[in-house]
């Protein structure tokens, strides 16, 4: 099927932005890192499961194609979406994501060194015209009234954010040399690098004396939560972690690095959407870098 890496990635970022807004309702109730285990333990007993029912898993487990995939799971979510979070309470969410706009074109640069993984000028528009899209909308989608950050905190909240940026690029690259020069599935390989992240987030978050993994373990037994956050928690993870995830590993398969992450990362553009659908205003401005992004698209699947 034509462009099958170029409509899995559009349909990653559909569901992972319905997805943001089950997992915000769910945020404030849990921390972050708490978040992230939860949504990773469920996500990773889906995909195991799926890889058994389907017969993807291979007849060898423990390769060095898994422990690439592993290391690009733990650069990527693991620390990647740490460092993010850590961003996000430091600058703000507009300057977060607004700095996150760099990994598409990080990942070409960093897939051109790597292994020489050539674009067309067209493409290459495509990337940036994308990018500067996706910046107008997050731009005109600011936090009104944000607070005045100390200057040290300031600078830490940048570096975490360009740290995460670099991370999530490296991490795609990693993941799409395995599955372009090997023969994996992308369903294991989700698998396999959503495992590794997990282990990650549980080795850190056992270090936390609070809102950590501890405190996660010990309200869980003592039924601290209502039904309805894990049925949240629940439908956010089947459409942005599970299929989500698979359908980033199809993407990368089926196309290039750079192509796969700048679609991967148009979902701010349909949150606007559901915003939209929601009751909210769309301005001219969110609507003008919509159509940008959606020309950018166009470009990248020529």
């Amino acid at each position: 099927m034509m462009y099958t890496g170029e409509i899995a990635a559009l349909t990653a970022a559909g569901f992972w932005a319905v997805a943001t807004f089950m997992f915000a309702a769910a945020g404030e109730k849990l921390s972050a890192i708490q978040l992230n285990i939860a949504k990773g333990v469920l996500a990773s007993i889906l995909l195991g499961l799926c890889a058994v029912i389907l017969g993807k898993i291979p007849a060898e487990v423990f390769t060095m194609q898994s422990f690439y995939l592993g290391l690009s799971g733990i650069l990527g979510i693991t620390i990647g979406d740490t460092a993010f979070f850590g961003a996000l309470s430091r600058i703000g969410p507009r300057r977060a994501l607004l700095i996150e706009s760099l990994t598409p074109p990080l990942t070409g640069l960093i897939a051109l060194v790597a292994i020489q993984e050539e674009l067309t000028w067209s493409a290459w528009a495509g990337v940036f015209i994308t990018v500067i899209g996706v910046t107008s909308v997050v731009l005109e989608r600011s936090q009104p009234g944000e607070t005045h950050v100390a200057a040290d905190v300031f600078k830490v909240g940048i570096i975490l954010a360009i740290v995460a940026s670099i991370c999530q690029a490296t991490g795609v690259v990693i993941a799409h040399i395995v599955l372009v020069d090997h023969e994996m599935e992308p369903l294991w390989a989700a698998f396999i690098r959503l495992a590794a992240a997990l282990t990650g987030l549980l080795i850190a978050g056992s270090f936390m004396p609070e809102r950590g993994t501890k405190e996660l373990a010990k309200n869980i037994k003592a039924r601290a939560f209502g039904r309805k956050l894990w049925v949240m928690v629940f439908w956010a993870t089947i459409m942005g972690t599970f299929f989500g995830l698979w359908l980033q590993q199809i993407s990368l398969k089926y196309t290039s690095a750079a192509i796969a992450q700048t679609l991967l990362s148009t979902s701010p553009l349909f949150a606007l959407a559901i915003s939209r659908i929601r009751g909210e205003k769309l301005s001219p401005r969110a609507f003008l870098g919509t159509m940008v992004a959606l020309g950018g698209i166009f470009l990248l699947t020529q």
